[in-house]
């Protein structure tokens, strides 16, 4: 009786050497004929008779081998099928480069349809190696070769081309177009990777990889923009420009690799403006941190998966420090007395938008930038103009009535973007301190201006318009304290007028003037304060055993 185990071992090797031994066959016959077909293309045809029949032989090999691979329940045919497959893009690749790059052939005399059909092939193998299982893996080497081939030879050319009336160089253009074309590729195979699934483990990792190493050279590419468009002393503001495309490409990453990556090419940009000698406005230096803010507002705004401290890292390493380089940039660049008014201004939007994120960190930084700006402001005092000192009274009135607000509130409660924690940004006390040191400032401001810009008697006149103003002002939004820095300047307009301008040397006219405007603007606080003891009066209740009036 025959052993039955060695019968089947004996069958097992049989079907093993069958399996490999029709491969072998198979992948030899594809690979002579594929050459019989290049070398008579080769020699018998013109260059584009030669690349027509040449991409069209290529997409029938594709064709029959998708349909082939298809037949899973035949082994060699789907061996057959994907070995077809990758042979008709070689050959569809030999093809494009023929047309420029393969010595003893007929080819052409510019590159450029060479360089766009290896790109256009790289594409289409990316697309085609989602559907494709064999393509999916030799779709990453068969796409980097072909881009890095097109896109080097491009960035090592020196012609120029004329767009729109431009004329920029070739590097340049395929610089720029290499970001937009890398980060398509990498965008590609992220979606893939997402609709992947749990399918294969190893797809997946294959188009994670791909996703990676497409984002990493697309970064580089942005790296090197600089460098083709104008020089490289330009390249903080071109990288700060970058970052957003930058976290877009990136921003459905659960990875945060990718994001610390950006969050350093944003960082190496706001250190190198400073080494900058180039004689730039400060405010297109500005480009850095209001990228740095805009990216800071997606990371607090966008919805995505990420951890909350992912998040706030995010958050807090743009935000903190675009307003450094911002508050930084006009000292760094401008003498003191011309950078104030920017830093002034840079103070007031910062206590703005610490309110509106809800920021105590911001809050404290720019209650001391507005300190210093203010302290730098009263110090040159000898240089005010109006154009300086209305700017600063009316900020700091705004921000008095925007803190009192605050006051009658409460508080403002504390985001759970800040990394140190807080129950409140701003308490109710710390609001009201707040009032009152804005308005002093404003006032202060208001009436040292009007005595330094206005030659007496004119600067008595108006610092009784500026007490009318107060009074009223105090009035309509119901607080003492403008009523009272009103009053105060108007015994300050009254004693300057009775000391100082009528024992002073002016003419007759100019005292008469003073003496009625004065007057006048008296009497009209006074009906302030006439019609707002009527209406308390009216409003009182009346003495007990009286009826109310009919009226």
């Amino acid at each position: 009786m025959p052993n039955s185990f060695a019968v089947a071992k004996a069958t097992d090797g049989q079907i093993l050497i069958n399996k490999v031994a029709g491969r072998a066959v198979n992948t030899v016959g594809v690979l002579f004929t594929s050459m019989a077909f290049l070398l008579f293309s080769c020699v018998q045809f013109t260059v584009y008779s030669r690349t027509g029949i040449g991409l069209l032989f290529s997409a029938l090999i594709v064709a029959l081998g998708e349909h082939l691979s298809k037949k899973e329940n035949c082994p060699q045919s789907v061996w057959s099928g994907n070995l077809l497959v990758v042979t008709g893009y070689l050959s569809a690749a030999f093809y494009a480069l023929a047309t420029f790059y393969v010595n003893g052939v007929q080819a052409l005399s510019s590159p450029f349809p060479a360089w766009g059909l290896e790109l256009c092939l790289a594409l289409f193998a990316t697309l085609h190696g989602g559907r494709n299982k064999i393509l999916r893996y030799a779709a990453l080497p068969y796409t980097l070769l072909l881009s890095a081939h097109a896109l080097s030879s491009a960035l090592a050319s020196g012609e120029t081309l004329a767009l729109a009336g431009f004329t920029v160089t070739l590097p340049a253009a395929a610089s720029l177009f290499g970001v937009l074309y890398l980060a398509g590729l990498s965008a590609i195979y992220k979606k893939l990777e997402l609709a992947c699934g749990t399918e294969s483990a190893l797809s997946k990792r294959s188009y994670r990889v791909a996703h990676e190493s497409y984002f990493m050279l697309t970064a580089l590419n942005a790296l090197a923009l600089p460098k083709f468009f104008a020089s490289m002393e330009y390249a903080p503001l071109w990288w700060a420009l970058e970052t957003p495309v930058l976290l877009a490409l990136c921003w459905r990453s659960s990875s945060f690799v990718k994001h610390a990556l950006v969050m350093g090419i944003w960082s190496v940009s706001a250190v190198l403006v400073f080494f900058d000698r180039s004689e730039l406005a400060p405010y297109i230096r500005m480009a850095v941190p209001v990228s740095g803010i805009v990216v800071a507002m997606a990371y607090r705004n966008l919805h995505s998966a990420w951890a909350q401290w992912q998040k706030v890292t995010g958050y807090a390493l743009y935000l903190y420090g675009a307003v450094a380089v911002a508050l930084a940039i006009p000292l760094y660049q401008l003498p003191v007395w011309e950078a104030m008014p920017f830093f002034l201004a840079q103070a007031g939007v910062l206590l703005v938008l610490s309110l509106a994120l809800r920021d105590r960190i911001l809050l404290r930084v720019g209650c001391l930038a507005a300190a210093g700006g203010l302290a730098l402001y009263a110090a040159r005092f000898e240089h005010w103009d109006w154009s300086l000192v209305l700017p600063v009274v009316l900020g700091c009135y705004g921000m008095s009535l925007l803190f009192g607000r605050i006051k009658k509130k409460g508080g403002l409660p504390q985001s759970e973007f800040v990394p140190l924690k807080a129950e409140l940004t701003l308490s109710a006390g710390e609001a009201g301190n707040l009032e009152i040191g804005a308005g002093v400032l404003g006032y202060l401001s208001m009436m040292t201006g009007s005595y330094l810009l206005f030659a007496s008697p004119f600067n008595t006149i108006s610092w009784g318009v500026e007490a009318l103003g107060l009074i009223a002002f105090g009035f309509f939004v119901r607080k003492l304290g403008h009523r009272f820095s009103g009053l105060l300047a108007m015994a300050v307009a009254s004693a300057k007028l009775t000391i100082f301008d009528l024992s002073g040397a002016g003419t007759a006219t100019r005292t008469l003037v003073s003496f009625g405007a004065v007057g006048i603007c008296c009497l009209a606080a006074s009906i302030f304060y006439l019609v707002e003891y009527g209406r308390e009066d009216n409003d009182a209740p009346p003495p007990d055993g009286q009826a109310p009036s009919a009226d």
